[in-house]
This record gives structure tokens, sequence and C-alpha cells, in this order.
């Protein structure tokens, strides 16, 4: 369902056919997501992969998530926390989910500033309801990819 976003993935409602297709069962929660969002969403993870603070500060700003200049400030430490996530492909477990965590540590503080900061549109907690799920159910598959370019790939192509 193209411009749909699934809120629940979950492993147990996806099965690969013998020709490698995924199928999914069960798409539960779900919700149209606004193609221009979409496209601001790819462009932030395009700046981010890209090492582009400016870019990603723009852009952010324009989804009206921070500021642009708190935006641009996050840039470096997103990418402190998503270290092996931002180098290619890299093995999505529970060790992955770990070290992210322990990089998170010395951000706190920063951290609890942006989240002061930042304001969410409703229409953007589905699409990200669903990352938070993704993200756990890839931790318990330790699947390995290089997920910025599986990512980039799905908001540019997936969504036609």
């Amino acid at each position: 369902m193209f411009g749909t976003v699934h809120a629940d993935p979950d492993p147990r409602d996806a099965l690969l056919d013998g020709d490698g297709r995924l199928w999914i069962l069960d798409f539960g929660a779900t919700r149209a997501v606004a193609p221009e969002r979409v496209a601001l969403a790819a462009g932030a993870l395009d700046a981010l992969v890209a090492d582009d603070a400016r870019r990603l500060g723009r852009i952010v700003a324009e989804l009206g998530w921070l500021s642009e200049q708190d935006a641009h400030d996050g840039h470096a430490v997103a990418r402190r926390i998503a270290g092996p996530l931002m180098e290619g492909p890299a093995t999505f477990d529970a060790d992955l989910a770990r070290a992210a965590a322990a990089r998170m540590r010395p951000e706190r503080d920063e951290l609890v500033r942006f989240a002061t900061r930042t304001r969410l549109a409703p229409e953007d907690l589905w699409p990200l309801r669903m990352l938070g799920g993704l993200g756990v159910s890839l931790a318990e598959l330790g699947a390995t990819a290089d997920w910025p370019a599986l990512a980039r790939e799905a908001l540019h192509e997936g969504w036609g």
C-alpha cells in the first residue's frame, strides 16, 4: 500500500515466498502519509547520511520539529548515537541497541534539551511509531544490511 505507514510491524506478520517476495499478513494500524512530508523526511535522512548539518537543519525546521539551529546542533549528536548505522552494513540486534544506548548516556543533557524543544505534528506520530516498532522487530531478527540505504530507497522509491 504505497503512501501508507504500517504502525505495528511485527515479524510474525511477514512471510517470504519461494521467490523472495515479502507478504504482510496483518496491517492492523495504518495511516496515509502526505507525500510532501515523506519527501521532507527522505531529504532529512539524505542530509544526515551525507553529513550535511546545514541542510538537515533547514529540512527539520520545515517539518516543524525543531528550529533550524537546534536541528543543525543535533546533527552531530544524532550521528554519534547512530554510530555504525551511518557507516554501511550493520547487524541490527540487541548488541547494537545496547551500544547505541551507551552512546546516548554522555549526550543526555543535549537529548533532554532537544526533547523539550521538539514539536511533532500529529501526522508524524504514526510514522515515528512505525520506526520504533520496526527497530524492535529488526533487533529481534538480528538482520544485517545497510540500513540508511534501505531506508532511503524505501522513502524515495516506495512511496510512488
